[in-house]
């Protein structure tokens, strides 16, 4: 049963798999063999994600909403929060819909790295792809993820992968350990 602990652990696991990709060839992930940078970064997304659903099973729990846990996901957990209810607006902003939501504005927004954490996420757990971006440039990161991973042209971010997996990482645990503390976890 999910918990406030195994939560944080996943968000520890997901640091854990950061810290073996920024190791990986000695941080140079342009010349890293592809099969390992795969398997991390998989690992990275699969960790990061699994958080928010585990957050949404003590969120479940916390507020008595009686969803079976094999049912608990964003859209029924929103259902049975009330508006007023002040984890609702983080849970949504933690776990956007990229199918209904588009990134619009700062493609570098709060808001739209969220929908690109679903995004890449779902591309690397579920179809494989390959998130990075890699380029021999001098003015732009040698190593990037894509702005927007469903567009096949999509350019690579300005920033380098470790930078926005820190981000990402940092987003999650921040938005997280607010709703857990307003559960009193």
């Amino acid at each position: 049963m999910a918990n406030a602990e195994s939560t944080r652990n996943k968000l520890i696991f997901a640091e854990r798999r950061l810290r073996d990709i920024r190791h990986l060839n000695n941080g140079k992930l342009e010349g890293a063999n592809g099969q390992e940078r795969q398997q991390l970064i998989q690992e990275f997304f699969f960790h990061l994600v699994g958080s928010i659903d585990f957050l949404l099973q003590v969120v479940n729990q916390e507020r008595h909403l009686n969803l079976d846990e094999e049912d608990v996901n964003i859209r029924e957990i929103c259902a049975r929060l009330s508006n007023t209810d002040p984890i609702k607006p983080l849970l949504q902003q933690l776990h956007p819909n990229p199918k209904k939501v588009p990134l619009t504005g700062s493609v570098y927004s709060e808001e739209n790295n969220h929908l690109r954490i679903m995004m890449l996420r779902h591309k690397v757990v579920h179809q494989g792809d390959n998130p990075f971006h890699l380029r021999m440039m001098k003015d732009l990161p040698n190593c990037s993820l894509f702005l927007n991973p469903t567009c096949p042209k999509s350019k690579g971010s300005k920033y380098h992968v470790f930078d926005e997996l820190d981000i990402f990482l940092k987003l999650v645990w921040g938005k997280s350990e607010k709703v857990l503390k307003l559960l009193g976890k």
